[in-house]
């Protein structure tokens, strides 16, 4: 089951870093897979992006990746593209903190 994304048994939520999985599957399989509850509460805490946060550790990656020799093209161009993508997300939301749902559609 833990394939389930790839194979397209499961939705996902896309971000500008990637997609998360919907609170409804990761509480199904919890119950299903371990037999466990999966309160909305740890989904929430879990799978929110933090903004600032990730634009820091970003900061952290360049200083290491400037040091570095042959870091190719493609590394910056998508980390560039991130940062934008989460800056103009940051002043759409007018929030650093963006909980899944506030990606879905209503």
């Amino acid at each position: 089951r833990a394939e389930g994304r790839t194979k397209g048994d499961f939705e996902a939520i896309e971000t500008q870093i990637g997609y998360i999985p919907l609170y409804k599957d990761l509480k199904n399989l919890f119950e299903l897979e371990l037999g466990k509850s999966y309160s909305e509460t740890d989904y929430i805490e879990q799978f929110s992006i933090r903004i600032k946060n990730i634009l820091a550790k970003f900061e952290r990656m360049e200083t290491m990746f400037k040091a570095e020799k042959d870091i190719p093209e493609f590394i910056w161009t998508i980390l560039n593209k991130q940062k934008t993508d989460l800056i103009q997300l940051m002043n759409d939301k007018g929030k650093d903190v963006i909980f899944p749902n506030d990606f879905i559609k209503k």
